[in-house]
């Protein structure tokens, strides 16, 4: 995983054959970012706890004050409202 690669077999893509090692360093880098966009998309978000949703919260009753959404409101000018 530190080399950029998980096995000895030559990764699938489109790269040319060159005895330049500038060409070489940019194929592996090019494979460790893609493995990096991949991980944190797909494991890392599993790895962090998202509390926000995993809190057990009542649901807006009648009386209770709510903040309406306004995407042309000015911020700290809120439309309050009261359900019911």
């Amino acid at each position: 995983m530190l080399l950029g690669r998980a096995s000895q077999e030559v990764p699938q893509g489109p790269f040319r054959e060159t005895r330049n090692p500038k060409h070489r360093v940019e194929f592996v880098q090019k494979i460790v970012n893609s493995f990096w966009e991949r991980w944190t998309r797909d494991v890392l978000s599993l790895l962090v706890p998202r509390r926000k949703w995993d809190a057990n919260r009542r649901n807006v009753c009648v009386n209770d004050i709510v903040m309406l959404v306004d995407s042309s409101a000015v911020r700290g000018k809120w439309t309050v409202g009261i359900p019911g």
